[in-house]
């Protein structure tokens, strides 16, 4: 297998262990180091042979027809990407805190599928990867996108159901509809014909 197989199935099989009852947080932040560590050893690796074009290459064939193969490989704009996404998804696993088990899977399912987006070749799984990132994103948006009540304060002078944002928001459709009254008008002086009073 290859190495960078390992690198994008390692946070999806973290996550699948963890959603089958494995201790979320030990399993998350193994992984992820992990993980970090790996893909900072291939960037260095990369860096010093000093290599160009596609490096740690491998393709295992999935269908011949029509021709869907499981290649990965990386060069050195995917080995960034997939370095900041393995920093950036360590640090997410890491501030986690008093948090269900739901949020160490879709944290580890969002950074598996990025790292599978980035370092794949074919455009099949580069579609695939991409929307197993984005699944879990609007699972996590829809679910828990919100304050806690006890956060959502209210601002004196504005009825209790309209929050800071929406003021803000209504505020600038306002003013933004007194703008367009006053160049819908400006625009009818304009295009109005100039009349010659008579002498």
């Amino acid at each position: 297998m290859s190495v960078l197989e390992i690198v994008i199935l390692l946070p999806i099989l973290a996550a699948l262990a963890v959603l089958f009852g494995a201790p979320a947080r030990a399993a998350s932040v193994g992984a992820t180091l992990v993980n970090l560590v790996i893909v900072l050893v291939l960037s260095w690796q990369y860096a010093a042979k000093g290599s160009t074009g596609l490096a740690f290459a491998q393709a295992r064939e999935v269908l011949a027809n029509p021709a869907i193969s499981f290649s990965v490989g990386a060069d050195g704009v995917s080995l960034i990407l997939a370095l900041l996404t393995a920093i950036v998804m360590f640090a997410a696993v890491w501030q986690i805190q008093d948090r269900p088990a739901i949020f160490y899977v879709a944290s580890l399912l969002i950074g598996g599928g990025a790292l599978g987006a980035f370092l794949t070749t074919d455009v099949f799984f580069i579609y695939a990867f991409h929307e197993l990132a984005l699944i879990p994103t609007f699972l996590m948006i829809a679910l828990h996108g919100h304050a806690e009540p006890i956060e959502r304060k209210k601002s004196p002078g504005r009825p209790p159901c309209i929050s800071e944002s929406e003021a803000w928001c209504s505020s600038q459709a306002s003013c933004g509809s007194s703008l367009s009254s006053a160049a819908v008008a400006t625009s009818l002086s304009i295009s109005k014909p100039f009349v010659r009073r008579p002498s």
